[in-house]
């Protein structure tokens, strides 16, 4: 017998997927309601003392009975949240303002514990919003906040913004994190990026809660007047990882009762040598199929059906 030029049917890769189950803060939603309604309220009542960390704390009691109902409802998906994590709430910090230790109120919900900072709102393009948070000021600075409510032994991930002050040196600006007993430095090169084009990069820390109430800190790392750029700070739970892995492949074909046909595969489209699956098999005049047993950590395959002549 000798194989007839016409390849019958395609590939059938084996693969193993990961699916990310994310489990989402609800703090973002609570939060931006929060800031939200005071817009509203600026806007509706202008002349009356309406103060926006209040506001802050509403949302942030809003944020709570939203997790707790639906922690009674059996859904644990809502993580500790990060009391305005994009910066957005706060005095009004013009195109820029430098905030110097011990300042804990033109932010709301953080606290600026040494050195000094920026708050700028659109002197660049923020990765939220319109406002972010150059660490270095006049010089280094830290800002915290103080979290409470973690589960004490569970894992949680921080997630954050940075870019750099693209607007003087050096090129890469770095930043120290902290929350509880884990710190890590994260550094940003700048090197072709501009305030219109910030390039910012999602980093994450995940950490075990060895307490109830912890604080997260940011330390920036430049001595001079331009740091690394801090925007859009959560916390939520490490998300689940799914594995998919498929046990077995039936591959079929259109068969003819005069003709054989020669299953074969092969791991690496890149080489033309491939492998008989099992010893020809005769038409049956309808569709044939042959399965394939995928044990663990095999790698994928590509499958053909070559047809034979008698």
């Amino acid at each position: 017998m000798k194989p007839n030029a016409r390849l019958i049917t395609a590939t059938f890769p084996h693969f193993t997927t990961v699916l990310g189950l994310g489990q989402a803060s609800c703090a973002s939603p609570a939060l931006r309601a929060g800031v939200a309604w005071f817009v509203r309220l600026r806007s509706t009542f202008p002349n009356e003392p309406i103060n926006l960390v209040t506001t802050l704390i509403a949302a942030n009691l809003m944020l709570r009975i939203a997790c707790s109902l639906l922690l009674l409802s059996g859904v644990t998906a809502c993580a500790q949240a990060v009391l305005n994590g994009s910066f957005e709430g706060g005095v009004n910090p013009g195109l820029s303002t430098t905030l110097f230790a011990e300042d804990s109120t033109t932010i709301g919900g953080w606290t600026v514990q040494d050195g000094s900072v920026d708050y700028c709102e659109n002197r660049w393009m923020a990765a939220e919003g319109n406002r972010c948070i150059d660490m270095t000021g006049v010089s280094a600075g830290t800002l915290a906040q103080t979290i409470s409510g973690f589960i004490v032994g569970r894992t949680y991930r921080l997630s954050f913004f940075i870019a750099a002050n693209t607007e003087g040196g050096p090129v890469t600006k770095s930043l120290s994190v902290k929350i509880g007993s884990v710190s890590r430095i994260f550094a940003f090169d700048g090197t072709g990026y501009s305030g219109s084009n910030m390039g910012w990069s999602l980093r994450t820390l995940d950490f075990t809660a060895t307490n109830s109430t912890l604080t997260l800190a940011f330390v920036g790392m430049e001595s001079g007047l331009y740091g690394a750029v801090l925007d859009s700070v959560s916390i939520g739970d490490v998300p689940l990882e799914l594995s998919i892995r498929s046990s077995q492949v039936e591959v079929c074909w259109p068969s003819l009762t005069n003709f054989t046909y020669q299953i074969q595969y092969r791991s690496i489209l890149t080489t033309n040598r491939w492998v008989n699956l099992v010893p020809p098999m005769a038409g049956n005049g309808s569709n044939s199929c042959i399965l394939d047993i995928i044990a663990p950590d095999m790698p994928r395959r590509f499958y053909q059906v070559l047809r034979l002549e008698k």
